[in-house]
């Protein structure tokens, strides 16, 4: 018996001594006869102040009465413990909630009957609890702006790669626009064409000054870094223009381009240069999949998938996609490519999602990967 006494009030000790919640014990009567460390912090007294008081002086009268009557109702029951919420008054009168749970047990020096309650701080969980929650919204705040910063420096890598191409593709138009210029200046010295001639020449010169300038404006556009905006757009219209841009300088590369874009496809409500910069990526990509295979057939298709998406597949007749590679293709540094950073079809992904849409890799029937993604439909933004 005297040694289950000693082994009690070790266990006691150790039970006072734990920094992570207070503890207490409590004579029958109320008065306090034991206090840890902690629950002197959590209600700003020193030890001998308080032991000097009783419970009752520290609890809430309205919480005091709820446990005196929860007390009460365990009376004469064989196992007599409880679990409670309640305002405990500080030194300062603060009121600071608490859980309080308390076992009824044998005091292990003189016997008799004691509570033994273990002090939580509501208060300080529900504290932390905000602060995490402040922690993970600026967290998602900085991914937010890590992405976008992302997304920036992927535009400017894809202009890199864009630029000699492109000195090239701006080369044909000017030129032959200053072919026309000449033509026309030494028709006029030499008066041997009409003004509708002339006019014919100029108008052609004019043409071809716009199709330069229709590229630089396209390439300008994507590079753009701003506030993203969503808006209502003919979706062949945006795929349309970004293969336009993403096959500039590719014709060395001999693909074959195929357009099967659906009719009557109401409206999609996204950001423009955002999809753009995805089927752009997809394309270019498709086209060095194929640098190595004889044929080479590139297949750009749109559909409504149902009352609520569209569909944009981009399809290429390269050597498919690796076992090991297609099981973990959208995640960040994955890549194809020996030179690839990896990180284009992540963002890729992330910006459809950020659509509410969904991309996916399919095997080509006709050999090859299909890259198809889905859009929300513009009505169905609008909720009709």
């Amino acid at each position: 018996m005297a040694r289950d006494r000693a082994a009690g009030q070790t266990e006691l000790a150790a039970l006072f001594d734990q920094p992570a919640v207070g503890v207490k014990r409590v004579a029958l009567g109320g008065r306090l006869l034991a206090v840890n460390r902690k629950l002197c912090e959590l209600l700003g007294y020193d030890s001998a102040e308080l032991l000097q008081l009783r419970v009752a002086e520290i609890t809430h009268p309205e919480d005091r009465e709820r446990e005196l009557q929860l007390i009460d109702q365990l009376t004469g029951q064989d196992a007599c413990s409880y679990s409670i919420e309640k305002r405990q008054i500080g030194r300062t009168g603060a009121e600071i909630w608490t859980r309080v749970t308390a076992t009824l047990a044998l005091d292990g020096a003189s016997g008799a009957p004691v509570w033994i309650a273990l002090v939580e701080d509501i208060d300080a969980h529900r504290r932390a609890g905000q602060e995490l929650r402040l922690e993970r919204q600026a967290t998602e705040r900085r991914l937010n702006e890590l992405q976008t910063e992302l997304l920036h420096a992927s535009r400017i890598n894809e202009m890199g790669q864009l630029a000699s191409a492109l000195a090239h593709e701006l080369n044909q138009p000017l030129t032959a626009a200053n072919s026309y210029i000449g033509a026309v200046r030494r028709m006029v010295q030499s008066g041997s064409a009409s003004v509708a001639r002339l006019l014919e020449i100029m108008d052609k010169a004019s043409a071809q000054i716009g199709r330069a300038g229709q590229t630089i404006h396209r390439l300008r556009t994507l590079i753009e870094k701003g506030e993203t905006e969503r808006a209502t757009h003919d979706l062949n219209a945006v795929v349309q223009e970004a293969s336009a841009l993403a096959l500039i300088g590719a014709q060395h590369a001999s693909v074959h381009l195929s357009m099967a874009l659906a009719t009557l496809i109401p409206p999609v409500l996204i950001d423009r240069i955002q999809v753009q910069q995805v089927i752009l990526n997809l394309v270019r990509n498709a086209v060095e999949a194929m640098s190595g295979v004889e044929r080479r057939h590139l297949t750009l298709a749109t559909r409504q998938v149902d009352d609520a998406y569209a569909e944009v597949s981009v399809s290429d007749t390269g050597p498919g996609l690796p076992p090991e590679i297609a099981a973990r293709l959208f995640r960040p540094f994955v890549s194809t490519k020996p030179t690839g950073l990896g990180i284009g079809l992540s963002i890729c992904r992330s910006i459809v999602d950020a659509h509410g849409g969904n991309l996916r890799a399919d095997r080509n029937s006709d050999g090859g990967t299909v890259f198809a993604f889905t859009l929300p439909l513009a009505a169905m933004s609008d909720g009709s």
